[in-house]
């Protein structure tokens, strides 16, 4: 084990001495803080001849939550809301507007865009009623609309209404990570096992004393271990700035307040740290797969080129519900899989009898696909000869 922690640590000295790792590595979180902070420095409003900065915006519909933190969301509140609404000096907070727009344009009857909060039907009859015409058009089993039923009628109804900008903020750019997340592992961790066939000096590395497994292990070891220390940097890269900004209240407020057609009974910080999860996951099965292709290919431009691709075409493609089982795959590969329509809506599978949610499902399926190439990888290091020229 000793010799394997000594290889380990030469291998990660090899890594941390690329001048492209940390350059990637700092381009990456540059980009995660400024996502975080690009309204602050470009969104303004102006009314009545006064502008308004971002920031002062927030803060307005932060002092304006404090009046609604803590209570109900139910046919008082609207009514509240709309009074407010109709008043030109007393605002309403955004996520309530979010929250009435979505709820009353997808499925209210006497629906109008200059009364949102004007409901004249009870909004949890609406939101049932979207619900199953959502599982209908999304080609739903009975089993699976059966199930989602019974998550739906275990919720807490009225929802509570808390502020909670900061985690909603982070969990919007989930996807933003994922990309990130993807570019870095392309760029970065095929090095690994390219480099030794670049450089000519194969020779060297698979004569080493402690045989041809340990090395590889340890260079597994450290692809992944480096895949998600990343991974949690570029987490921290938006968790801190959009802590500072919006705050951190609210972490227990049920997720349906802020996205109301979700049927999992999470709150915002279970939310938080399952997505943390899945970024988790995605970074072991992503470094396994640029490893694998870098020594089955014996250079680092094709993993890199597959990574790129695959970002490129989930980018500009979607499979149609209709077309399920490949709707179903298509929602598991990591990029998919931080969109919330994709990572905690409706679609589910079904095992030894009982349904499992596409985020319930995908850390086992990623953890047995990482495990296919690492195994696969091994086969093909361990058998690698040099041919003399």
């Amino acid at each position: 084990m000793r010799h394997f922690w000594g290889l380990t640590g030469y291998e990660y000295k090899k890594l941390l001495k690329k001048k492209m790792v940390w350059i990637t590595l700092a381009i990456l979180c540059a980009g995660a803080v400024y996502a975080v902070l690009y309204p602050f420095f470009s969104m303004s409003v102006s009314s009545g001849g006064t502008t308004y900065t971002y920031a002062e915006i927030q803060e307005n519909d932060r002092n304006t939550a404090k009046d609604f933190n803590g209570k109900m969301i139910d046919g008082s509140m609207m009514k509240e809301l709309d009074s407010r609404d109709q008043s030109a000096d007393r605002d309403v907070p955004d996520d309530m507007r979010v929250f009435a727009i979505s709820i009353g344009s997808n499925g209210a009857i006497n629906y109008q865009e200059d009364r949102i909060f004007d409901f004249k039907e009870d909004i949890y009859g609406i939101r049932d009623q979207v619900l199953e015409n959502r599982w209908e058009a999304g080609h739903l089993s009975e089993g699976e609309i059966k199930e989602l039923r019974k998550k739906n009628e275990k919720l807490k109804t009225p929802f509570t209404y808390h502020y909670a900008a900061g985690y909603k903020n982070i969990i919007n750019l989930a996807d933003i990570i994922a990309i990130m997340q993807t570019l870095f592992i392309a760029i970065c961790i095929p090095l690994i096992f390219s480099e030794e066939h670049n450089r000519k000096t194969a020779q060297i590395s698979l004569c080493t004393k402690y045989g041809k497994n340990v090395l590889f292990g340890a260079k597994i070891f450290t692809g992944i271990s480096f895949s998600v220390i990343t991974t949690i940097a570029l987490f921290l890269c938006i968790l801190i700035p959009a802590a500072a900004c919006y705050g951190t209240e609210g972490i227990r407020t049920q997720v349906q307040v802020f996205y109301p057609f979700l049927s999992w009974d999470l709150n915002m910080g279970e939310m938080l740290l399952v997505l943390l999860g899945l970024w988790i996951a995605a970074a072991v099965l992503q470094s396994a797969f640029v490893m694998f292709l870098a020594e089955k290919c014996r250079n680092n431009t094709v993993p890199m080129a597959v990574m790129v691709g695959i970002l490129i075409f989930t980018s500009f493609f979607n499979i149609p519900a209709q077309h399920k089982i490949l709707a179903q795959i298509w929602a598991y590969v990591p990029v998919n899989m931080m969109r919330l329509p994709d990572a905690f809506g409706d679609m589910m599978i079904s095992a030894f009898g009982k349904y499992y949610g596409v985020w319930q499902s995908a850390p086992l399926f990623y953890l047995i696909l990482s495990a296919t190439a690492v195994f696969a990888g091994s086969r093909i290091y361990c058998r690698f000869q040099v041919k003399e020229k």
